[in-house]
């Protein structure tokens, strides 16, 4: 009975080795894919940090594209009020001499018209200054040919 008892003692022990080693066995097979999986879930966190980063840095490089470019902007802006604004002057100046070229222009007119008046009047004058002359000289003529003619 020995030999039925190692038997049956043997036949007891190899399942429970078997089922010992099979437990084991998967037990190490977990852990294996337990940190292959924590190393595969921190390569992909590190890739998905470093996408955000690199995502982070070109919104940060766009970003600084344009204040650069709103800053060239503001200059051309700038720069275009103080050339509007130097045009506008020039352009009020321009307006103001016209304008008093004009004013000079209405006056010396006025002059002109007058002094073509006073000539007109002065040239009146003579003439009928002459035609006074020339009707005194007819009456002495007519004076004289009444009085006998001398």
């Amino acid at each position: 009975m020995k030999i039925g008892a190692i038997g049956g003692l043997v036949g007891i022990v190899i399942p429970i080795l078997a089922a010992t080693y099979g437990s084991i066995n998967y037990a190490i097979s977990l852990q294996n894919t337990i940190k292959a999986n924590e190393k595969e879930i921190t390569e992909l966190t590190m890739n998905q940090v470093s996408n955000w980063q690199s995502l982070n840095d070109r919104i940060i490089a766009e970003a600084d594209k344009l204040n650069i470019r709103v800053t060239n902007n503001d200059a051309l802006l700038k720069q275009g009020r103080e050339e509007l604004l130097i045009e506008m002057t020039q352009f009020a100046t321009q307006i103001a001499r016209i304008q008093i070229l004009a004013e000079t222009l209405r006056d010396a007119q006025y002059k002109l018209a007058s002094e073509a008046e006073f000539q007109a009047m002065e040239q009146s004058y003579y003439k009928l200054n002459d035609s006074l002359n020339q009707m005194k000289y007819d009456l002495k003529e007519m004076q004289r040919q009444l009085n006998g003619g001398y």
